[in-house]
């Protein structure tokens, strides 16, 4: 989905990262659902000092990226696989914060 700008936003019940450039972008908060899932992913890749940009940005920044993923609090992190037919690769930094993601719930709720 599209801001009132045209820029990507978000998904229908879920928040939007994708990876370029060496760095995990998400759309910056304002007119975005309030995702948990989505703070918890932006507080692991800080734990892990990966370098992390909220902004604006086009369905061209999107297409253009090495991986992209969408959160919510019922299926967590899932890989994005197209973008109007363009394919996508789970690639290492979706793997990587599954893994935490993952370990964090078993930390916290089966301890």
């Amino acid at each position: 989905m599209r801001d009132d700008e045209g820029y990507v936003a978000e998904g229908s019940s879920s928040n939007l990262f994708f990876v370029a450039d060496g760095a995990l972008k998400t759309p910056a908060e304002g007119s975005l659902l309030p995702g948990t899932t989505r703070r918890t992913v932006l507080d692991l890749a800080a734990d892990e000092s990966f370098p992390v940009e909220t902004g604006q940005y086009t369905l061209d920044d999107v297409r253009g990226a090495d991986e992209a993923f969408l959160t919510n609090a019922t299926w967590e992190l899932r890989p994005v696989e197209t973008v109007d037919g363009m394919g996508f690769e789970k690639g290492p930094v979706t793997r990587l914060l599954q893994r935490l993601y993952d370990d964090l719930v078993e930390r916290r709720c089966y301890a």
